[in-house]
């Protein structure tokens, strides 16, 4: 099983089945995480794609430098955390999928560092980026933790801290 669909035709919808589909991938995914390109190609103006993440998922923080992208929480619960270059933490927003009282969608127009922390068994969140994807050459920082274990206890820091809306 595929924890990455990659679209090939011209139109493509999301419904109900394609969610399930996605959160069972994520479920037995090693990276407990499963992704639909709904872009066609790497080379693409707009990146778009629907995530689907587990509880267990961790996701490193990244920067996608020169690059703009936004997100909106479709199902579950996330803390979206930003840093600065040394790691600082600068904001920690608790987001919601539409209808709730939370944070449902964000843009960054400049790259920053930041990450996604689950905060509920799946989190499904739909995608927007600049294309063309280029995967990144810059090194990652020291206070990024390189090894799993670590990098677990790092999210867990931060996730256990107060959050601000």
């Amino acid at each position: 099983m595929p924890a990455v669909f990659k679209n090939t035709e011209n139109f493509i919808k999301i419904d109900k089945e394609w969610l399930a589909r996605l959160k069972q991938e994520a479920d037995n995914s090693p990276k407990h995480l499963s992704r639909l390109c709904m872009h066609r190609d790497v080379r693409d103006v707009v990146q778009e794609m629907v995530l689907a993440f587990t509880r267990n998922c961790l996701i490193s923080p990244n920067s996608a430098p020169g690059k703009s992208e936004s997100l909106t929480v479709v199902e579950g619960e996330m803390l979206l955390v930003l840093f600065d270059d040394n790691g600082q933490v600068l904001n920690r927003i608790e987001m919601g999928p539409v209808g709730g009282n939370k944070v449902f969608m964000y843009r960054l127009c400049s790259a920053s560092w930041h990450t996604m922390i689950p905060l509920t068994d799946h989190v499904i969140v739909h995608e927007c980026s600049e294309g063309p994807f280029v995967k990144s050459i810059v090194s990652l920082p020291g206070w990024i933790p390189a090894k799993p274990e670590e990098l677990n206890i790092f999210l867990n820091q931060i996730a256990l801290r107060n959050v601000h809306a």
